[in-house]
């Protein structure tokens, strides 16, 4: 692992951290750029007090403060990191982030052989050449560790590979949750000063895409920090990118102005700079710490100019353009949104355990295999379909606990077209407890005097019932499914019916012991997802890729997450798993389906995904098809006045065989994604096509004009679209009025 900046380690240290502690992995860090410098605190030495081992010092800064200055470090990076990867030769290098060295440290380990895992690609800083260097990065990368599933999405769309892609998290959420904070007075005692509020912690880098590299936006701050006499500001130093002498030395100008309540740090290190951010009334500048650690804290923000432009924003950023009255209104509003108690962790920055899914995934992965690296086309929103979308018919328990009912509902679905019927096996004594409450749709359909368990022992199928069932669609010719709601449910129809296939229901995706016995048994799973987040569906996902892959050990949290990361274990999920779109509520309203869901579903898991449809009509399921589901499920009835908890939000037979052919017309209709003139089309060309046409008699050598040259049906001599090419030339011949051109 290398760092070169005091920001970006301290981003790392959860990472070195979660690594120096595994045994299945060796922390190997190079230290180099600014670290090294005094001018810049020589924050080495922050790093050795951190207690950790540096393997090598690498001198790369040279003089200056401009274009080439930087090619003279970057240059510099690259001749001596190749050399030190040479005598260290790491199996991996870890890469964070966008800056030059970064880029030089890639190209060493590119000529070196090295695979390497690149920390929060895919963001986009307009405003700055980091954005074209982490981009850069991306593609020598092979491993790639996204702080949101925004960014995921863009790595895989630069044609990385999607497995290698993960979305794991904010290393920022992982330090903010474990630091232990400085209060107010222990900063004041360690920065020798006090600090009254309000408190503004500012910092101001380098705009590099700028024409004057960021000077006018950092005058903003500090003429705008001049309007607030009564504030106290710390500002950091900046980085060593070009033009940080003209913007430090203004900095340093405002603070000689300002002696009593303002001062600069080139470096205040990791604890004592968060530890001012979490009291800070507001942070100001363009740092990247002010979109990412600022709002996870709940820290206002306001960020000047365009340097993080496209960064995922918190409601607790206010962002302003380079002018010192909009620094200074910003500055007011960010404060009053902090009285308004507006602070609130932003949700896609993660849960604070990034370091250790790093660290989970550089121990699974088969780091020598990453070395062949191909470019992954990004497949089209609409491919191809393998086969005919699955419909099934859910049954439930519509049969309203009779088997004759249950046969009749197999009847009309095999009539309808359906795949397959499903229906629910349990006993509601291991279902659910004696003072389980009925759902509200429940009390709605049949009253709330019953408790939930006595209205499912009225719609329990028998084992021999369901026998009968299994049967009957035989001689129908759909498939049998059912939904297992305990673990002896789950061991009738697998071990004894012999079902290769299980529907789990919304319900089931957080019941682990249930998803283990599933997996355990190797069989194929239909995954609803209703009242699930993104992160309980990758959880359960765990659970099945533990024991698909028979990973061995003791199941638990930990050992599902790092199922789901290993290679094992995703190759199992494609094969076995299809995640459902859900919601459950019954009927749901079409404002509530939220369709768009599955192909979030589908990017970040690359699974196959459907729809379970609680619905009224067929809209939903059809549109859910045109997006792409390859599984529709929807209830189906006989009679949607019977009594039972079910029946109002599913569709009677009818309907349902109107529903299942609108599917297949949908599915001719979608086609194979390939644009081309088709046959019966081609017939037609001649006839809807235009030709060059005389508007009127032309001679032999007469120019053509737009007087005398027009475009009309049909395409039988020069193609309408060269009208303006044989605009100037002269006829070949005489031609008769209304006479196509040829």
């Amino acid at each position: 692992m290398i760092t070169a900046t005091r920001a970006e380690y301290g981003l790392l240290v959860p990472l070195l951290r979660a690594i120096d502690a595994r045994k299945d992995l060796s922390l190997c860090l190079v230290v180099t750029g600014t670290h090294l410098s005094e001018a810049f605190g020589r924050t080495v030495d922050v790093i050795e007090a951190d207690g950790f081992e540096i393997a090598a010092r690498v001198d790369i800064l040279r003089p200056g403060d401009d274009a080439q200055a930087a090619a003279d470090i970057m240059a510099a990076a690259l001749a001596r990191l190749t050399a030190a990867f040479s005598d260290l030769k790491p199996d991996v290098l870890v890469l964070l982030g966008d800056r030059y060295e970064t880029l030089a440290a890639a190209s060493a380990a590119m000529l070196s052989g090295i695979p390497i895992a690149h920390i929060h690609g895919g963001e986009l800083t307009a405003g700055a050449f980091d954005d074209a260097i982490r981009h850069a990065v991306t593609k020598l990368a092979h491993l790639h560790f996204t702080a949101a599933e925004p960014y995921r999405q863009r790595v895989v769309q630069m044609g990385e590979d999607p497995d290698n892609t993960y979305a794991v998290g904010a290393l920022a959420a992982d330090n903010l949750r474990t630091l232990d904070f400085l209060d107010r007075a222990e900063l004041e005692a360690d920065l020798g000063r006090r600090l009254e509020p309000p408190l503004f912690l500012a910092t101001y880098h380098p705009v590099t895409l700028a024409g004057d590299d960021g000077l006018a936006g950092v005058q903003a701050v500090t003429a705008a920090l001049e309007r607030f006499p009564e504030a106290s500001v710390v500002f950091t130093g900046v980085n060593a990118d070009p033009g940080h002498e003209s913007v430090n030395r203004v900095i340093r100008e405002f603070v000689a102005r300002n002696p009593a309540r303002a001062s600069l740090h080139a470096s205040l290190g990791s604890l004592r700079y968060l530890s001012l951010m979490k009291i800070a009334d507001a942070v100001v500048g363009n740092s990247s710490s002010g979109v990412i650690e600022a709002p996870i804290l709940g820290t206002p923000t306001v960020n000047v100019g365009p340097r993080q432009a496209g960064r995922l924003r918190a409601a607790t950023v206010f962002d302003c353009d380079g002018m010192p009255a909009a620094v200074a209104e910003a500055l007011e509003r960010a404060m009053g949104r902090e009285a308004d108690g507006g602070r609130k962790t932003p949700f896609f920055l993660g849960d604070g355990n990034a370091a250790g899914r790093m660290a989970d995934i550089l121990s699974a992965v088969d780091l020598a295999s990453l070395r062949d690296k191909r470019f992954r086309d990004v497949a089209p929103a609409l491919p191809p379909a393998p086969g005919p979308v699955t419909v099934i018919a859910e049954a439930g328990v519509n049969h309203n606990g009779s088997v004759e009912t249950a046969k009749a509902l197999i009847d009309a679905a095999a009539a309808a077209g359906a795949d397959a019927v499903k229906f629910q096996s349990f006993k509601a004594d291991a279902l659910t407890t004696e003072a389980a409450p009925k759902a509200a749709y429940q009390a709605r359909q049949t009253g709330a005097a019953q408790n939930q368990r006595d209205m499912l022992k009225t719609l329990e199928l028998t084992e021999a019932g369901q026998r009968e069932l299994l049967d009957h669609c035989r001689d129908r010719g759909v498939a049998f499914l059912s939904t297992p709601f305990d673990a002896a449910s789950l061991a009738f129809l697998a071990d004894e019916l012999g079902l290769r296939t299980i529907k789990v229901g919304s319900g089931d995706l957080t019941n682990a012991p249930l998803l283990l016995g599933i997996a355990e048994r190797g069989l194929k799973v239909i995954l609803s997802t209703g009242m699930a987040t993104m992160d309980e569906i990758e959880a359960a996902l765990g659970v099945l890729a533990f024991g698909f892959s028979r990973s061995g050990g003791t199941p638990g949290r930990d050992a599902f997450r790092r199922a789901f990361l290993s290679p094992a274990g995703r190759a199992a999920l494609k094969d076995r798993v299809t995640v459902l779109q859900c919601t459950t509520e019954y009927p749901a309203p079409l404002a509530d389906v939220n369709l768009r869901a599955m192909d979030t579903i589908a990017a970040r898991f690359g699974l196959p995904v459907g729809f379970s449809d609680h619905c009224e009509g067929s809209a939903a399921a059809i549109a859910a098809v045109a997006r792409g589901a390859r599984v529709i499920e929807k209830h189906i009835t006989l009679d949607r006045t019977m009594a039972g908890p079910d029946h109002m939000a599913s569709m009677e037979p009818g309907a349902f065989a109107a529903m299942v052919a609108a599917i297949r017309d949908v599915e001719l209709a979608l086609g194979d994604g390939v644009k081309r003139p088709l046959e019966n089309e081609i017939a037609n060309k001649a006839v809807a096509r235009k030709s060059l046409v005389a508007a009127r008699p032309i001679a032999k050598d007469e120019m053509f004009t737009v007087d005398n040259l027009t475009v009309k049906r049909p395409e039988t001599g020069v193609p309408a679209y060269d009208y303006f090419d044989w605009l100037g030339r002269h006829a070949s011949r005489d031609f008769d009025a209304d006479e196509v051109i040829s």
